[in-house]
């Protein structure tokens, strides 16, 4: 687990790699760490498959007074035992004694926001912060988290890259 700081140092550092300037990723990193400070925990864990796909979780969500219609969310639990009873749970249902579906994976708060912006299949993010939501989602009810929604994150996103390509030019 790295402090805040290094998070961001280490997203700036991997910029040139993954073919986005490294002033664009100064200003993203910034905005990723703004929504961090909100949540509970520098690392999450999240089940993912074998495939790399991340386990989502199929939520009821209010779509009017007379309607409920159901989202997925990608589930980051903030500590390693509710990952651990959410993995022997789905393994029990899908009856398998050997090799799980899933594996638990630990990843920065700052790779899983950074990540959550190419979400395009999911909601967005759900952060279990509080022991015990594996329960809660097992019940089928919205574990008692911080959810960020994956088209949010990337107007964010969006806002912010203006912002700082506005900044930029007014320098020049």
């Amino acid at each position: 687990m790295h402090s805040l700081a290094r998070q961001i140092s280490d997203l700036v550092q991997t910029a040139p790699q993954q073919g986005i300037p490294v002033s664009a990723m100064e200003a993203i990193a910034q905005m990723l760490s703004d929504i961090a400070a909100d949540l509970e925990h520098l690392e999450y864990f999240i089940l993912r498959d074998r495939q790399s796909g991340w386990w989502q979780c199929l939520l009821p969500v209010a779509a009017d007074s007379t309607e409920t219609i159901e989202e997925a969310w990608v589930v980051a639990f903030g500590y390693r035992s509710d990952a651990e009873d959410m993995l022997e749970v789905l393994s029990e249902l899908g009856g398998l004694s050997d090799a799980p579906p899933f594996q638990i994976e630990a990843i920065d708060v700052l790779q899983l926001l950074f990540l959550g912006l190419g979400l395009k299949q999911s909601a967005g993010l759900m952060a279990c912060d509080r022991s015990g939501n594996a329960l809660d989602l097992l019940a089928g009810q919205p574990a008692k988290g911080k959810t960020i929604r994956c088209g949010e994150l990337r107007s964010q996103l969006q806002q912010c890259l203006r912002r700082s390509q506005r900044d930029r030019s007014q320098l020049a």
